[in-house]
């Protein structure tokens, strides 16, 4: 699997280069290894940067999880810098939210995904965000299943797969 953790660690050290001190993460399902291990590295550069952290919690990991959350924050005042996103549907949800607001992406508020998902640069805002190598993923467990098909001893360990940062219009 992708290495999440180090993929998210990656992309806070790139907002905090270009000067965002204010960044929120939108929190899911901590039961899921994946959200967990982007969180970890959320909090990791957070920590590392002196920065306070903002952890938002949602009520599911999609886009209308994250367009309600965001419609909350504006509410109640809590408009930051940059949000976060543990993936891209809801980086889409929280782009529409601020529009729908008013708030100008990236000029206002910028937005960050993960998974760089097909629509994530075709959307009215291009989506910063995470590239997993799915094919280098594939492989690997194509790999490892013909090892245990043919009877060889397959070392237990967790196989990370570097992700890759993909800039596009949702940062500054």
């Amino acid at each position: 699997m992708s290495d999440c953790r180090l993929g998210m660690y990656q992309m806070l050290k790139h907002l905090t280069h270009k000067g965002y001190t204010d960044i929120a993460f939108l929190n899911g399902d901590q039961s899921v290894a994946t959200l967990r291990a982007r969180l970890d590295g959320y909090l990791q550069a957070i920590q590392e940067s002196g920065l306070p952290s903002h952890v938002i919690s949602v009520s599911s990991i999609d886009c209308n999880g994250a367009k309600k959350a965001i419609q909350a924050c504006i509410q109640e005042g809590q408009l930051h810098q940059v949000f976060v996103c543990p993936n891209d549907m809801m980086a889409l949800g929280v782009i529409n939210a601020l529009k729908e607001s008013g708030i100008s992406v990236p000029n206002e508020c910028a937005v960050t995904g993960f998974d760089n998902v097909i629509f994530s640069e075709i959307t009215s805002v291009p989506i910063t965000t995470a590239n997993q190598d799915i094919g280098l993923i594939a492989q690997k467990s194509i790999e490892l299943m013909l090892d245990l098909i043919n009877g060889n001893e397959v070392e237990k360990k967790d196989y990370l797969i570097n992700t890759e940062l993909v800039i596009r219009g949702s940062c500054r």
